[in-house]
């Protein structure tokens, strides 16, 4: 029982992913909030949002490309955390 639905389960078409465009990054990017951080590339949220559109064009191509493959780059699966206590808080305790 089990073989014959793990085997169908396989031989089952996966539909194809729902794309985006650059419109969509765009708005995407629109909606971000401005930080003082940076992100690892080190541009600002506040230069993203004036990007030409005609620069949101590659992003939205590696997106789709990471939707059609199920491949996501190595470095965006690393991040940096960094633990801030809260000041009333003993950190020996957490």
């Amino acid at each position: 029982m089990v073989d014959v639905t793990l085997m169908s389960y396989f031989l089952t078409v996966a539909s194809k992913p729902k794309l985006t465009n650059s419109d969509e990054v765009k708005e995407a990017v629109r909606c971000l909030k401005f930080s003082k951080a940076l992100d690892p590339t080190g541009i600002p949220n506040r230069a993203l949002k004036y990007l030409h559109k005609r620069a949101v064009s590659p992003p939205a191509q590696i997106f789709n490309a990471i939707l059609l493959t199920h491949r996501l780059p190595t470095a965006w699966k690393r991040a940096r955390v960094i633990f801030i206590p809260k000041s009333e808080k003993d950190p020996v305790l957490l």
